[in-house]
C-alpha cells in the first residue's frame, strides 16, 4: 500500500483529495494500472500478467438473464 501511495499516480489521489468509497482497492488498483502501462519494465510484470484480463464472470458486470439466476442468492443483496 505506502508503494502504491508513494507513486505518481498516488500521489495525485492524494492531492487531489477525493472522497474514496475504497481507498485502499482504489490505491492499489490505480498503482496497478499505472505498473501495466510499463510493460517489461515494471518489477511487477510477471504478476501483472498472471492477473484475469477479463471479469465477465463477476456478478457486477452480469446481464439481465445472468443476475436472473442468481435469484435468491446473496450476491443479489445490497
Amino acid at each position: 500500500m505506502d508503494i502504491a501511495k508513494e507513486s505518481p499516480i498516488g500521489v495525485e489521489i492524494i492531492t487531489a483529495n477525493l472522497d474514496l468509497l475504497s481507498p485502499k482497492h482504489c490505491f492499489l488498483t490505480c498503482y496497478l494500472l499505472q505498473e501495466r502501462a510499463k510493460g517489461t519494465e515494471s518489477k511487477w510484470y510477471d504478476y501483472i500478467e498472471i492477473l484475469p484480463k477479463d471479469y465477465s464472470n463477476f456478478p457486477t458486470f452480469f446481464d439481465e438473464s445472468e443476475l436472473k439466476l442468481l435469484e435468491g442468492s446473496p450476491f443479489l443483496s445490497n
